[in-house]
């Protein structure tokens, strides 16, 4: 849904491009990856746990902690539920 909603707006989506290099001159951040080099006046950075290292870059230390969750769940057939 939040993806849908950031192409109709205009966003460009880059997958499976690995974040070298992130620089900012205060009015345009350019982005450079394992495939190109890009430049914008604005950048979603949606890196997960390496948000933090590419921050840095910038100069940026952001309030950030990585916590890693475990979910577990079972499905159980209904003759067992009834017992």
């Amino acid at each position: 849904m939040f993806q849908s909603q950031f192409l109709k707006f205009g966003g460009v989506i880059r997958d499976e491009e690995t974040v070298k290099h992130l620089a900012s001159d205060g009015s345009v951040v350019t982005v450079t990856t394992s495939k190109s080099t890009y430049t914008s006046q604005n950048v979603i950075l949606a890196a997960g746990p390496w948000t933090l290292l590419l921050t840095e870059t910038l100069g940026l230390r952001l309030p950030l902690e990585v916590n890693v969750q475990t979910s577990a769940s079972w499905l159980m057939s209904h003759s067992k539920r009834n017992r």
